[in-house]
Formats: structure tokens, sequence, C-alpha cells
């Protein structure tokens, strides 16, 4: 004699109390993940000699994968960005008359960005990102950056791998003339 079904809701709670099992293959690649990236960067501006350090957090989600024509997979993620600034390559902030913070040296940006890796063996590194600038609590301008670089170090196989690369930023303040600003960076990057 066979025992009683379970009733549907039961059957519901106990398909969600209990772990699936973990992707691995090509499974692995349908699934979204958590991606992060933290980079490091001196950045030099063109009307003044004195370089800016930035802190750059990221912090999206992956989109679906992506293969070339050689079989390569290509990598992207969307999300949001946050640089901090300090130094003398955003002073041309500085001359906005919105701008509250300490005499223009400190500037925060926020951005939506995506980044990505590809190639051969996955080392190039690429991101575009635009948005806002700040200057103190006032938003004092717009910018965008492009960066380019290589994943350096670790296993293949692993999520958390460094990054190294040039950076190009187009900036201005409300009502002025775009100014180029060039950088390096390193940093860490979590796909």
């Amino acid at each position: 004699m066979q025992g009683p079904a379970r009733p549907p809701m039961i059957a519901l709670l106990l398909a969600l109390a209990l772990p699936a099992a973990a992707p691995t293959g090509e499974d692995e690649l349908t699934h979204r993940r958590l991606v992060l990236a933290n980079t490091y960067a001196l950045e030099f501006g063109v009307l003044y000699p004195a370089p800016s350090g930035a802190i750059a957090c990221f912090l999206g989600s992956d989109l679906l994968p992506r293969r070339d024509r050689q079989g390569r997979l290509w990598r992207a993620a969307l999300g949001y960005q946050l640089t901090l600034a300090v130094g003398h390559a955003d002073l041309a902030y500085a001359e906005s008359p919105r701008n509250r913070s300490l005499s223009g040296l400190l500037t925060h940006r926020h951005a939506l960005a995506l980044l990505g890796r590809g190639g051969a063996r996955s080392r190039l590194f690429y991101s575009v990102a635009a948005g806002l600038v700040f200057g103190g609590t006032a938003p004092i301008g717009g910018d965008a950056e492009a960066r380019l670089g290589r994943v350096v170090g670790g296993r293949p196989g692993r999520r958390a791998q460094a990054v190294i690369g040039g950076e190009l930023r187009l900036g201005a303040r409300f009502g002025g003339v775009p100014l180029p600003q060039f950088g390096l960076f390193v940093g860490v990057l979590v796909f």
C-alpha cells in the first residue's frame, strides 16, 4: 500500500529549502553572478601638471556570455561604478560655480558602467562608463571613460584576478569645454 501523497505546498517548501546542485561546466555560463571590480588609478589632466589619484569600485551583474568566431568566450557585466578622486587633474571642475568641495581637489563620480573580459585565454579587460561628477553634494559636471587592460595573475578558472591597464576620460563641468584625462590603473576583478 502506498503512503499518502505530499500536498503540493509541502513539496514546494521542500524544494525551496533544499539547496540546488551547483552549476558546472557550460551550465555555469547561463547563471547570473555578482561582478566586483576595485581599481586604483593615477590620472593626468591637460591643464595642470600634477596628477590625481582615483579609487573606483564597480558592482554589477554579468550578462549572457557570447562566443566569437574563434570560439573564445566574451563576458560582460553591467552595473554601478563609484569613483573617488583627489588631486590636481580634476581642478578643471573647481571652476564650476556649483562646486563646494575642498577647492576642487576632491571629486566623486557616479556612473553606469559596462565592463568585461575576453579574447585569448580571457586576458583582455575592457570597460566603459558614463555619469555625473560631484563636488560635495552638488553635481558639477559629467564625464565618460574608457579602460583597456590585461587580466594578469591567477589561474584561468579563478574568479578573482588582477587587472592592469590604461584609461582615457573625457569630462567637463556644466557649461564648460570637455577636457581629456589619461591614466594608468591596477586593481582586482572578481568575475
